[in-house]
């Protein structure tokens, strides 16, 4: 909430050590991303700034994005670019370190969250009315297919059976085929990324408020922890995982 960035190391013994990176400068910044040596923190008011490792000392480039209102970034192209979302749905990239602005594709409301696969050229953007989709971010293609909507996933009203609706965590990527978003009544549903079906569901049992969802992929270890306002985790063998 103070600007400053850090990074927690767990020692032995299960002990933590604080260690302060940098200070953004800002005292309410709304979101922060991170790559090999790179950092880069929005502030709705003041833009995007970008920091790089250098001769071990974290230096600010100089001008970066000073473009306003922007609520959630990711960097992609191994590191080489910066994906951005607006309050007032637009989404555009931007080149690391020059700052090059290109545009990606707009939506009608406010995009509130972003989700980049690793090694593909693919996004999830999350409308804050309740839309996950999947957007192509392959800027070596076509300029017609730099973001194309490949896919949508959403509930109709009829679907939710007058159920409380919730997606304040936005769409993630999980288990190669598999896109998590939204939760009915408890439940955290898993959807075929291709067909843009809901196949799986996460059952928390009752109808807890459900903040955030993350993801774990590496071979065929997969799982996904959700986290409920109340204070608990829940721990879940990811689809298509061998984990328990």
């Amino acid at each position: 909430m103070n600007g400053i960035v850090s990074k927690w190391t767990q020692l032995k013994g299960n002990k933590w050590q604080w260690e302060k990176l940098l200070d953004s400068g800002d005292d309410d910044p709304a979101c922060l991303a991170h790559w090999k040596g790179k950092i880069a923190v929005a502030n709705p008011r003041k833009g995007v700034k970008l920091w790089t490792h250098e001769n071990g000392e974290w230096k600010m480039a100089e001008r970066f994005v000073p473009r306003k209102d922007v609520v959630t970034i990711e960097f992609m192209n191994d590191g080489n670019s910066l994906l951005c979302a607006s309050s007032d749905g637009s989404v555009f990239a931007c080149t690391v370190p020059e700052g090059r602005v290109q545009p990606v594709v707009s939506f009608r409301t406010k995009t509130f969250h972003l989700d980049v696969e690793r090694g593909a050229n693919n996004a999830l953007i999350t409308e804050a009315c309740g839309r996950a989709h999947l957007v192509n971010i392959d800027f070596n293609a076509q300029k017609t297919e730099i973001g194309r909507v490949v896919q949508n996933y959403s509930f109709r009203e009829s679907e939710r059976q007058g159920a409380r609706f919730n997606h304040a965590f936005g769409s993630i990527f999980t288990s190669g085929k598999l896109v998590v978003f939204a939760s009915v009544g408890g439940k955290v549903f898993v959807w075929n990324r291709v067909t843009g079906v809901a196949e799986y569901e996460m059952n928390h049992g009752g109808d807890p408020f459900i903040q955030a969802v993350a993801s774990f992929d590496k071979g065929e270890d997969r799982q996904l922890v959700s986290g409920i306002r109340q204070g608990k985790l829940f721990w879940w063998a990811a689809p298509g995982g061998s984990s328990q």
